[in-house]
């Protein structure tokens, strides 16, 4: 079988609606209609989302934002909290000391780190904890919330 331009193919059965045209008005008003509802629900998706609060720990979140959270925000926030590190400049180092000669007195040359272990460690424990956190209470929130009816 052979699909022709438009999407369509020959067909030797009856028509289902012999009026010339007839199927594709059917077919207009079943698609007009299916984003009708489509937009009708994602409209009471939306104000659902931006009505919706809920309490994480001491923090209150509306819904979507919990949703940008969900969608990467918080997986970015952790691998830059990964990131940080001096492994580069450790690495760099030890190739570069390997051909520096040091005076007598001379301090030998070292790695700056312009943050805290310590805080580093924190925030990124808080960044996946948040990030469980939120996908436990989105899925409560879905089975149980209503939508905001327009």
């Amino acid at each position: 079988m052979r699909v022709a331009p438009g999407g369509g193919h020959f067909c030797r059965k009856r028509l289902l609606f012999p009026a010339v045209g007839g199927q594709q008005v059917v077919l207009e008003r079943v698609v007009t209609w299916t984003g009708l509802e489509y937009l009708h629900l994602k409209q009471r998706v939306d104000m659902t989302n931006l009505s919706t609060t809920v309490a994480i720990g001491k923090r209150k979140f509306q819904l979507i934002d919990l949703l940008v959270l969900r969608r990467g925000l918080a997986k970015r926030m952790g691998k830059t909290y990964l990131a940080l590190s001096t492994d580069y400049a450790d690495r760099r180092l030890s190739q570069m000391q390997r051909n520096i000669a040091l005076q007598p007195g001379e301090k030998a040359p070292h790695a700056l780190r312009y943050y805290d272990e310590k805080d580093k460690f924190e925030n990124l424990q808080d960044w996946q904890t948040l990030q469980d956190e939120i996908e436990q209470r989105l899925e409560v929130i879905n089975a149980t919330t209503d939508l905001v009816t327009i």
